[in-house]
């Protein structure tokens, strides 16, 4: 029984995801796609969700941005960003209908925003700060949007914070650097970015954590 269990738990770890239309874990730099400022952005092994290296930041107000190349609908983006537990970190994750460039006004976001609030994480319609019921904690933590091409469902840790129309059918997926605290810089890091169509997996439990708990 506990093999056909284990046989179970091996084949459901796979995630069921459509088809990928763009993924990064920045383990050799940035994946053609991107743009912005890489003279703000680059890659580090400081701090990584999954393998050994993440993107950063060393400067402000700034962004990098992926064009899908049309709107989207039944997609999601996917993005791992971490919270170090201070209260002077200001990153974020978004989505847009137009290209970022034309202003952070378009951007759809969800992040950190300690500037504003210090216990929850927060969203935003461009620059209305929303604060989420999304309590913060220290570690990573995953952002997630789904558009249906209607509305936009946004998720931290696959609890769904809010439906939007704003920006609804997005094209842009975008991390963003918005701190006003020039000490935050270091603190902040994105991994795993990968945008699929079908509607968000969950984040499963460990396949090794599982097994154990067979035995205990």
């Amino acid at each position: 029984m506990r093999l056909l269990i284990l046989a179970l738990l091996l084949l459901t770890a796979i995630p069921a995801n459509g088809q990928v239309l763009f993924q990064d874990g920045f383990e050799d730099g940035f994946a053609p796609g991107w743009y912005g400022r890489f003279d703000v952005f680059t890659t580090t092994t400081a701090n990584a969700h999954s393998g050994t290296h993440s993107a950063t930041t060393n400067g402000m107000w700034h962004w990098l941005a992926h064009d899908l190349g049309a709107a989207q609908s039944n997609t999601t983006y996917e993005c791992w960003f971490y919270d170090a537990g201070t209260n002077r970190e200001e990153h974020m994750i978004g989505v847009s209908q137009v290209d970022p460039c034309c202003g952070s006004q378009n951007i759809l976001w969800i992040g950190l925003e300690t500037f504003f609030d210090h216990t929850n994480y927060m969203y935003g319609r461009g620059f209305d700060e929303i604060s989420s019921s999304a309590v913060r904690s220290t570690g990573w933590r995953k952002a997630t949007f789904f558009t249906n091409g209607t509305t936009t469902e946004l998720y931290v840790d696959d609890q769904l914070i809010v439906t939007e129309t704003f920006q609804a059918a997005w094209r842009y997926i975008v991390i963003w650097e918005n701190s006003k605290f020039p000490e935050s810089h270091p603190m902040n890091f994105w991994d795993d970015v990968k945008v699929y169509t079908d509607r968000p997996t969950p984040t499963a439990p460990t396949t090794w954590g599982a097994i154990k708990a067979l035995y205990h």
